[in-house]
């Protein structure tokens, strides 16, 4: 199981939160909203069924938790966002998936603080954010070298690249042309598809230990 996963739960209560606010109730209504209540209740039967181990033999568990805990360290920011990411999405859709966050998170606190209205875009632009900057400095500060870490957040990455593309593209007057989306989608798009189509080429190859076997089979004498 991926127990940093639990770290999910904090823009779930961000947007639930959020959510309790726009519609005009206080802040202690989260707390008794069935809706939390049930999406909590489903989080632990979930974890429960796919983590039994972890309830039934707790001394055990925690045990291998501790000394797993042990071989995370600081990574470092730039680990993760120049060589996981980078490797994951290619630099332009990278840049505008960062670009993308940082305009979410910005537009969202300015029109709190100017007391301007809050939309439902903007409350999920925001949350997704939220969880982009929360997850980067997770596993900068706490994780393994291993592209694996940086994966819950290329989804939110590949998000933000889009409402960013939206929002450039209106503050140049150039949202009403299709062609200009699909030439910056293909400009986002193209170095890893080029990239992924030459992985598939290699991918299919005959494997190298396919190749012994049959060097074997034909060479030396059973």
């Amino acid at each position: 199981a991926k127990y940093n996963g639990a770290l999910d739960l904090l823009p779930f209560f961000l947007a639930h939160g959020l959510r309790v606010r726009k519609e005009g109730r206080p802040w202690t209504a989260c707390a008794a909203d069935g809706k939390l209540l049930l999406a909590l209740f489903a989080a632990g039967a979930a974890y429960f069924a796919g983590n039994p181990f972890s309830f039934l033999a707790f001394r055990e568990f925690w045990q291998d938790f501790s000394i797993q805990a042990g071989a995370e360290a600081h990574v470092g920011f730039w680990h993760h966002l120049v060589y996981s990411l980078r490797e994951g999405m290619g630099w332009p859709l990278l840049a505008a998936g960062l670009a993308g966050t940082a305009v979410s998170f910005f537009s969202f606190l300015s029109a709190l603080f100017l007391r301007k209205e809050v939309t439902s875009p903007s409350l999920g632009g925001f949350v997704a954010a939220f969880f982009t900057v929360l997850w980067l400095s997770y596993i900068a500060l706490y994780s393994q070298p291993y592209e694996r870490y940086a994966l819950p957040v290329l989804p939110f990455l590949c998000l933000a690249a889009s409402g960013f593309l939206a929002w450039a593209l209106e503050k140049l007057r150039m949202a009403g042309n299709p062609w200009v989306w699909v030439a910056c989608a293909l400009a986002l798009a193209l170095p890893q598809a080029v990239k992924s189509a030459y992985a598939d080429m290699l991918f299919s190859r005959p494997d190298i230990r396919t190749i012994a076997k049959s060097w074997i089979e034909a060479n030396v004498p059973s």
